[in-house]
């Protein structure tokens, strides 16, 4: 009984331990200001304006597009009406290697981010920028109320820009991995999964749709295939605490403790503690991961030392 009550209180102890420990903290809401502003300016190796026309996709730092630009003259792309939160800037032009940029925008002015392009001589340059073509007017216009709204987490009004968005365009993985997202804040698992698909099947290597499919299936408790996409995501430089919160769970259920404890910790300290659950699962694999360490090594003492006895007795 002794052993037994030191037993229990060991695990609650692990998992008070690592549900306290001192180094998470509460991070700003994102959703504070939307008067706030980003200035992305374009240049090449040498500091100068690029003097081809670059793409620049703005999206927060969970994943979520804010919004895409053409830069104008000057190499100048601006987006407006941000809350305060973290961003990522990506930035590709004909001939040069894509770039990407943090934005940390602490306050509701202006900032200003400088990108630098260097050539890809793997590339042929020509007159269109690569990635996703840019819209039409009115797909372009679709898109960005059912931005708008879905950031506002209007969600019926979202949905109806971003399905004739879809209407109008079909085929472009952009629109595509907005509505998966979309569906899956509806709680429409089996659609969201639907259309994150289809944004695949346009472009295989789509790091934002990889990732939202990955959260979806972990939502779904289809776990053994949300990994690879999880992993595939992660491989592609996505590094939103979602997509390690979600392998985190992934990997715990599919009972792998250690590569579950890694990603926890790393969803941890990316979220800075927005999410508390993810200290909870954290907890349990770490208890998890001692608990078959323990059993292993008793298994390993058994058959060093078998207990005396009739053999039939101890299988």
């Amino acid at each position: 009984m002794t052993a037994f009550r030191f037993a229990v209180l060991s695990r609650g102890f692990l998992v008070a331990v690592v549900l306290f420990f001192p180094e998470v903290a509460c991070a700003q809401d994102p959703a504070i200001g939307l008067s706030a502003e980003i200035i992305v300016h374009v240049r090449d190796a040498a500091g100068e304006s690029l003097a081809v026309p670059a793409v620049v996709k703005l999206s927060q730092s969970n994943g979520i597009p804010r919004g895409q630009a053409s830069t104008r003259s000057g190499g100048e792309a601006v987006f407006f009406n941000l809350s305060v939160g973290n961003y990522v800037i990506e930035v590709t032009a004909p001939g040069y290697k894509t770039a990407r940029a943090d934005a940390n925008l602490m306050s509701p002015v202006p900032l200003h981010i400088e990108v630098n392009l260097i050539r890809d001589a793997s590339q042929q340059v020509d007159a269109t920028p690569s990635g996703p073509p840019i819209l039409a007017p009115k797909a372009q216009q679709e898109l960005s109320k059912g931005l708008d709204a879905l950031h506002k987490n209007e969600l019926k009004e979202a949905q109806l820009h971003l399905e004739e968005a879809n209407r109008l365009v079909p085929t472009n993985p952009e629109i595509l991995h907005l509505l998966g997202v979309l569906y899956a804040r509806m709680d429409d698992l089996p659609h969201a999964q639907s259309v994150l698909e289809k944004a695949l099947q346009v472009d295989p290597h789509h790091r934002r749709s990889l990732s939202a499919l990955g959260v979806v299936l972990s939502n779904e408790a289809k776990y053994a295939e949300a990994i690879p996409k999880l992993e595939e995501a992660l491989k592609l430089k996505d590094d939103s605490y979602e997509t390690h919160w979600a392998l985190a769970r992934a990997y715990y259920h599919q009972k792998v403790f250690s590569d579950a404890c890694v990603q926890a910790r790393l969803a941890l300290t990316l979220s800075q503690g927005k999410d508390p659950e993810i200290r909870l699962v954290l907890a349990q694999a770490l208890v998890s991961s001692v608990e078959k360490t323990k059993t292993i090594e008793e298994r390993h003492g058994f058959l060093r030392d078998p207990p005396e006895g009739n053999p039939e007795t101890l299988r």
